[in-house]
């Protein structure tokens, strides 16, 4: 699944319970759509509307991961993990019919290559920024 310099994903309680919240969420947003287009049998998601929602659980997992996990590799490679899960549970309410053909090759793009950098990228922002928000930005 990712690169084998990421580490070990750890099994933690408080993510799992954070990834079950996030399907909730999505699934509450669907259910939302749903009810506005009721002609509709199918629920699907807008394709931009789940990537901004993957990007948001991107950086939440992040945030629950850097206080649950001490080393750095171990703490990608279990954001990585469970970004999967997320990814598994969006993208199949989301991912255009004409898309589905590609859907391995596009899930390896996005959880090996973007998301394995934005990871970086975005605790970097953190690092500089503040974890918490409250630090002066730069």
């Amino acid at each position: 699944m990712v690169n084998s310099n990421t580490g070990v994903p750890h099994k933690l309680k408080i993510i799992d319970k954070k990834v079950s919240n996030l399907a909730e969420e999505w699934d509450a947003n669907l259910n939302e759509i749903a009810s506005r287009w009721k002609f509709w049998n199918r629920r699907q998601a807008d394709l931009s509307k789940a990537t901004a929602f993957l990007i948001d659980s991107l950086d939440q997992l992040i945030a629950l991961v850097e206080d649950a996990i001490d080393e750095g590799a171990h703490k990608k490679a279990t954001v990585l993990f469970y970004f999967n899960q997320i990814y598994n549970y969006i993208v199949e309410d989301s991912m255009p019919f004409y898309l589905k053909a590609f859907s391995g090759s596009i899930k390896y793009a996005v959880i090996n290559i973007w998301a394995y950098a934005a990871i970086d990228w975005m605790v970097k922002k953190y690092n500089l920024r503040g974890w918490n928000g409250t630090e002066e930005k730069i």
